[in-house]
């Protein structure tokens, strides 16, 4: 891949997964880099972290806000969004989407 590759953010209440996905996707052979983490979508806008192509984020974060929420306002600040989860919710999935979530 030629350029900066994708830069990729990060948004989980769990350090340890922020982390263990941090070392899975260095470990890619793409061009692709963990450039930022983040507890909650509040917080990973209010530092403004420039140049983020996609943020992985969890549906279901600890400061139980809502997905459909977190996802529009990532794609008002123009970062495209790709969500996942280890619980089986399908009313957070479809909220998720519904907030402009791509996937």
């Amino acid at each position: 891949m030629s350029g900066p590759g994708i830069r990729v953010a990060i948004i989980d209440d769990h350090e340890a997964i922020r982390v263990g996905m941090a070392v899975a996707i260095g470990g890619a052979e793409e061009d692709v880099r963990v450039v930022a983490g983040s507890t909650t979508v509040g917080d990973f806008l209010a530092r403004r972290v420039p140049d983020v192509d996609v943020v992985l984020l969890d549906l279901n974060l600890g400061d139980d806000s809502d997905p459909k929420d977190n996802a529009e306002a990532l794609r008002a600040a123009g970062i495209r969004v790709l969500v996942y989860s280890i619980a089986d919710n399908v009313r957070l999935l479809r909220r998720a989407l519904a907030g402009g979530a791509d996937g």
